[in-house]
């Protein structure tokens, strides 16, 4: 049973397997799923605090959050672009460091 907030957010992002009980997304049982599987369902998690580095630039902190695709640059690059398709305003504010940002600017780079 999920009793708090915090919990509930945790367990639909698969980080905590809830003791009973079913989470349904979009239709699909996704209870206790692999975190990792949740972006590829248009699921993401992001904590009330910002998380964007303030001394990285806006490109350099979207690089991070690539991380585990590192050997793979044609995606980086890829999903980079396809960022700046999403939020524009970015794009422009490429190599701006992310403590410059405004505070809704800084969660389209955290997204």
């Amino acid at each position: 049973m999920i009793t708090s907030g915090r919990c509930t957010r945790r367990a639909i992002y698969g980080s905590l397997k809830p003791n009973k009980g079913k989470i349904l997304y979009a239709g699909e049982n996704i209870t206790g799923m692999d975190p990792y599987t949740a972006p590829e369902k248009g699921l993401a998690y992001i904590p009330q605090r910002r998380n964007a580095f303030p001394y990285l630039s806006v490109e350099e902190n979207m690089v991070m959050g690539g991380w585990t695709f590192k050997r793979d640059k044609a995606r980086i690059r890829r999903k980079l672009e396809e960022n700046y398709e999403r939020f524009p305003n970015l794009a422009a504010k490429r190599r701006k460091k992310a403590d410059f940002l405004s505070g809704g600017e800084q969660r389209m780079v955290e997204l």
